[in-house]
């Protein structure tokens, strides 16, 4: 479990966020979960994921953490290589409607912190996410506003 990450994508007839909006993460060496917010969802939801899992050379931090629009949040981590770290994250909120603050971003923003910003508004969010450090790669960083 400490080798791999999952990716996912996911698709949904619903224009209500907290239908639409899909967390994923590794639970255990057998199971994986995916959540939406609440338990009131409706719609069924298609979900294709793939983990990826290596022998050596790749060591995978993950958690979940809950935070509000309109906010930063830093996350300390282990210390990790720039250089050859990325971040996936995915995340449920409790939005009714989709607008501008239904987006959040994830960054390294040094060896041992890992920061989540999202827009105004009033919505919460519950993140999931892994940071993969790739001992073989080399990670390019573009950030833009």
């Amino acid at each position: 479990m400490e080798q791999s990450f999952l990716v996912f994508s996911s698709t949904c007839d619903n224009a209500n966020p907290g239908e639409y909006h899909i967390g994923g993460q590794v639970t255990n060496g057998t199971t994986l979960t995916f959540t939406r917010f609440g338990n009131g969802t409706t719609t069924a939801a298609t979900i294709k994921w793939q983990v990826f899992e290596f022998e050596s050379c790749v060591r995978v931090l993950r958690g979940v953490t809950n935070f509000a629009s309109g906010a930063t949040l830093d996350v300390p981590i282990p210390t990790v290589t720039l250089a050859k770290s990325f971040v996936i994250a995915t995340m449920t909120n409790d939005g009714a409607t989709s607008d501008n603050n239904d987006g959040f971003g994830a960054d390294l923003t040094s060896t041992t912190n890992l920061r989540f910003t999202a827009g105004t508004g009033t919505v919460n969010f519950t993140i999931y996410w892994q940071v993969v450090e790739y001992q073989d790669a080399v990670v390019r960083n573009l950030i833009l506003h």
